[in-house]
C-alpha cells in the first residue's frame, strides 16, 4: 500500500479499505466458532415486553473492553493471532494510526436478519433509527454486541480520539446489512443523534449534511467485500448499515483503536479539517433518540 496515496484519501474522506488482507479460510472458521459459542435463535430475546420490564435494564447491556466480552472470555477457542499478530495488521493499522497505537476495545459485530425477532419486539422497533438490540437479549448472551439496523451515526462523541478498525468474517454484499459511510463528513465535528442529512434527488450515494447552519456535500460508500476485509474509519465519521436481507446474521470484528499521541501520523493530522467541537460536553444531548431512563424514541431513520 502506499502511504501517499491512504494519506491523501484518509484526510480527504476519514476512510479507507484495505481490502481483503486476512486468510479467508480462517476468518470463517472464527465466524464458525462464534456461531457454535453463542447460538442464535428467538430463544435468546425476551419473550415478551413484560418479561424485559421485569429483568432487563437500558444500561450496561454491551461486552465490555476488560470483561464480560466472548474475545476476551474464550482466548483459546477465538485465537486472534493470525489477525493481531500478522504483517498485514500491523502495517495497516500503523499506515493510520502511527507506530504506537494501542487498542481500546475489540467486540463480534452480529447484524441479526429481522426473521430471529420475536413478534413483539419487531412492533417495539418501528422507526427506531439506532436499534442496538442488546437491552433486549438475555444477559448470558450480551457478550456479543447484536444490531437489527444503524441509522447514520458518530462513534466519537465523548472527545477520546479513535479510528474504528472493521473486519470481515463473511463475504459482504449489499443483502448482508453492509457498512454504509458518509465520506468527509467527520469534518463537521461531533454532533448530537439524529444528524441533519438529506439526500440528494438525482444522485443516489450523494448528501447534504448540515451543522450550524453550514451545509457540505459528501458522498455515501458502501463497504462490500470478501471474507478478511479489513476497513477503518474516522471516529467522528457517520457511518451505519441496513437491514440484513439474507438469512445469515453478519459476523464482523470491530476494534477501537487509539493513535500514538506523539506521532504525526494521518488521523492526528485530520483534526485540522475539523472546524466545530470534537466533543459534545454534555453527553445527556449527544442522543436525542433517548429518553432519560435510556429507552429508545422514534425518531425514524436516514439510512436505507
Amino acid at each position: 500500500m502506499k502511504q501517499k496515496k491512504i494519506n491523501n484519501f484518509f484526510d480527504s474522506e476519514g476512510y479507507y479499505n484495505f481490502g481483503s488482507i486476512f486468510d479467508k479460510k480462517k476468518c470463517k472458521n472464527l465466524r464458525e466458532e462464534i456461531k457454535k459459542l453463542r447460538k442464535l435463535n428467538k430463544n435468546i430475546f425476551y419473550k415478551s415486553e413484560n418479561e424485559f420490564k421485569k429483568k432487563g435494564r437500558y444500561t450496561k447491556y454491551s461486552p465490555g473492553a476488560e470483561d464480560f466480552n466472548i474475545l476476551l472470555t474464550n482466548r483459546e477457542k477465538l485465537n486472534l493471532d493470525f489477525i493481531e499478530n500478522s504483517f498485514a495488521f500491523k502495517k495497516a493499522v500503523e499506515s493510520i494510526m502511527g507506530k504506537n497505537f494501542s487498542i481500546m476495545k475489540k467486540s463480534v459485530i452480529r447484524s441479526v436478519p429481522n426473521n430471529y425477532l420475536p413478534k413483539w419486539l419487531k412492533i417495539k422497533l418501528i422507526d427506531i433509527g439506532r436499534p442496538n438490540l442488546n437491552p433486549w437479549i438475555r444477559d448470558q448472551f450480551q457478550d456479543i454486541q447484536y444490531f437489527l439496523n444503524v441509522d447514520f451515526h458518530q462513534d466519537m462523541t465523548r472527545g477520546i480520539k479513535f479510528c474504528t478498525f472493521y473486519i470481515y468474517l463473511d463475504d459482504v454484499g449489499n443483502i448482508n446489512s453492509c457498512l454504509k459511510v458518509l465520506g468527509g463528513s467527520y469534518k463537521h465535528g461531533a454532533q448530537p443523534y439524529p444528524h441533519h442529512l438529506r439526500k440528494s434527488l438525482y444522485h443516489k450515494d450523494i448528501w447534504y449534511y448540515d451543522s450550524n447552519r453550514e451545509v457540505i456535500k459528501v458522498k455515501e460508500y458502501a463497504v462490500t467485500g470478501k471474507a478478511g476485509t479489513m476497513f477503518c474509519f474516522h471516529g467522528l465519521n457517520l457511518h451505519g448499515s441496513y437491514y440484513n436481507f439474507s438469512r445469515d446474521p453478519r459476523i464482523s470484528l470491530r476494534y477501537l483503536i487509539k493513535p500514538d499521541p506523539k506521532n504525526l501520523n494521518i488521523f492526528n493530522k485530520t483534526f485540522k479539517n475539523i472546524k466545530n467541537n470534537i466533543v459534545i460536553k454534555d453527553q445527556s444531548l449527544s442522543r436525542l433518540d433517548r429518553k432519560p431512563d435510556g429507552s429508545f424514541i422514534p425518531t425514524g431513520m436516514s439510512i436505507r
